[in-house]
This record gives C-alpha cells, sequence and structure tokens, in this order.
C-alpha cells in the first residue's frame, strides 16, 4: 500500500501486512515525524498502488516492532524498523525465486557482482594443503634413498674395500686420515672362525686354547694387531683373560712341548711369526692363538675380541 506523511507528504510504499488492524505507529525517514498508518479498505483499485514505489525520497520507519490499535502503546527508538529496507529485503527475496537475480529498489539497475563464497577459497586452501603435503612426502622419499645410498656406501668402504668404486675409496681414505680418538685400532678389526679346545702338555699340565683369525676391515694396512680373550664361570663371573698378537703360530705339538714360558713369549711377539703382523693388508686375516693356564673348575664360556692396532707402512695398502 502506499501511505502519506501528515507533515512533509511525501507518499511511500508500505507492506500492508506490517500494519495492525488498529494501525501502526510508524516514523518518516524524510522528515521523522512520526504518525499512525492504518490498513487500507479492500478496495481492488489499490492493490495496484501497491506495486508503486516513491521517487520523491527516502522510505517510512515503523516505529513498533509489534501491533497497536492507537497511541497507548509506547515503542523505543531502538526498535524501529526502516520501512524502505524491509521491503527491499522482501522484493529481493522474490526476485531471485523467480531468478531474475537482485535488483536495487530504486534505480531499478543490477547491484554489484557478489563476491565468490566463502566454500571456494576452502576449496582453493584445501588444494594449496594437498599439495604442500606432497611435496613434503617427496622431501621424505629423497631423504630416505639419500641416506640409504650414505649407508650402503659406508658398508662396502668400511667391509668390502675391494668392491668399493673409486670415488667411495679415495673418501674412504680422507676420513681414515683424520684423528679419531675413541677409535684404538680397533674398531674395523673382525674376528672370525674362533673355537676353545682343552690341551693336555708335559710341562703345564691342562691348557685352554683359544684359536682363530682377525679381519683388517680398515682402508689400509694394519700392525700390532692385539686381541684379548676372557674365561667366564658357569655364573657368568670373569676369571681369567689374557691377551696375545694376531701373526703367532702354537700347532698341538708346540702347545704339548713348549713350556708355558715359551709359549707366552711367542703371544707377545707383536710382529708375528715371519712379520705376518706388520702389514696387514685391508680385507686380509691372520691367525691368534690364545693359552690360557691354571683353569679353575667351573668353566662355562668364553669371549674374544680385538682391542687395538696401529697404521702399516704398506704402500700397496693404500687405498685411492
Amino acid at each position: 500500500m502506499v501511505i502519506q506523511c501528515d507533515k512533509c507528504h511525501t507518499k511511500f510504499h508500505l507492506d500492508e501486512t506490517r500494519i495492525g488492524t488498529g494501525g501502526t505507529r510508524v516514523r518518516c525517514s524524510r522528515c521523522r515525524h512520526v504518525f499512525v498508518a492504518h490498513p487500507p479498505e479492500p478496495v481492488p483499485s489499490r492493490e495496484q498502488e501497491t506495486m508503486l514505489v516513491s521517487d520523491e525520497g527516502p522510505g517510512l520507519s515503523e516505529t513498533g516492532a509489534g501491533e497497536t490499535s492507537g497511541p497507548d502503546i509506547m515503542f523505543k527508538e531502538e526498535s524501529m524498523v526502516d520501512i524502505k529496507a524491509v521491503e527491499a529485503e522482501k522484493r529481493k527475496g522474490t526476485a531471485e525465486s523467480r531468478g531474475d537475480g537482485p535488483k536495487d529498489a530504486f534505480s531499478g539497475k543490477s547491484r554489484e557482482p557478489e563476491e565468490k563464497p566463502p566454500a571456494q577459497t576452502g576449496v582453493r586452501q584445501g588444494a594449496d594443503r594437498k599439495k604442500d603435503s606432497c611435496r613434503s612426502y617427496t622431501w621424505v622419499v629423497v631423504s630416505v634413498i639419500i641416506l640409504g645410498l650414505v649407508a650402503a656406501g659406508y658398508v662396502v668402504v668400511s667391509h668390502y674395500p675391494g668392491l668399493a668404486p673409486a670415488f667411495l675409496e679415495f673418501t674412504g681414505n680422507i676420513q681414515a686420515d683424520k684423528p679419531d680418538a675413541a677409535d684404538t685400532g680397533a674398531r674395523r678389526l673382525e674376528i672370525l672362525t674362533v673355537n676353545g679346545f682343552f690341551v693336555e702338555t708335559e710341562h703345564s699340565g691342562r691348557l685352554f686354547v683359544i684359536r682363530g683369525k682377525v679381519r683388517n676391515n680398515y682402508p689400509r694396512s694394519r700392525r700390532y694387531i692385539l686381541v684379548k680373550g676372557r674365561i667366564l664361570d658357569n655364573r657368568g663371573q670373569l676369571v681369567r683373560e689374557k691377551t696375545a698378537y694376531a701373526g703367532n703360530k702354537l700347532d698341538e705339538h708346540d702347545l704339548k712341548t713348549l713350556s708355558l714360558e715359551e709359549i707366552n713369549t711367542r703371544m707377545k711377539n707383536r710382529h708375528g711369526s715371519s712379520d705376518t703382523n706388520m702389514d696387514v693388508e685391508p680385507g686380509t686375516a691372520v691367525d691368534f692363538v690364545i693359552v690360557f693356564e691354571n683353569l679353575p673348575d667351573n668353566l662355562s664360556e668364553f669371549t674374544v675380541g680385538a682391542i687395538s692396532s696401529s697404521p702399516g707402512n704398506s704402500v700397496t695398502g693404500e687405498q685411492g
């Protein structure tokens, strides 16, 4: 319906459904005059007037949130609703339901294009996160491959120097030249084919013998390789330990016929028989023998390990 301000005579469009049967107090948004708007008489010609929009100025504001039958009903200033805004919102919803899109309430022109919904931004952000996750996964895979190659190269250089390519051997030489206070020369010595047995002798009584081989896994030759054997009782307690240089040979006949002093002298020969413990080439293994005397009755097990060595002088032992 169309109503007119009593003071400035400005006409406005107002949804008649918002007017109570006894009238509703409204405020002119142009001159701020407050007056009572009454519902129209049910005349058919009035329905056509409800399609008009005032071109003379701003709309009216409703002064009450509910219906009223007269001036006895009080209202607060902050509860007023702009009639023009309400009508524009209603026309917007009607136009959108017809598929015409939102229109301006006065000029009839289309509004500015709305921004894309936040959901699309969320999709883009999700795609970015997916790309970042793929990049992180790729870096993890590459890092694992690199670490695996480095570890494989280290194993080849350390334990199989003869199989290492030239560039790995060269790297091994550089690392070998660096001083390492924690390495006494035993880190890359490997004990092989160990066995223990008893021998009855003519001069020293019953002896226990540990026989085996020790291999040089350093990239250069080593000398003065020293090993140590330990004997444990049935409670796992250490009862005997002894050291011996590698490269010294003592066969069963020597063990049975030589005195204990002669046997110990041979084990203390750091050069080894025929200087076999002077320049042990990389990948080469040499024999060792450790002999124990004065054995207790509760022997249970034994252990053996390399404890030290020194760099060799052999030129052929250098790699790279």
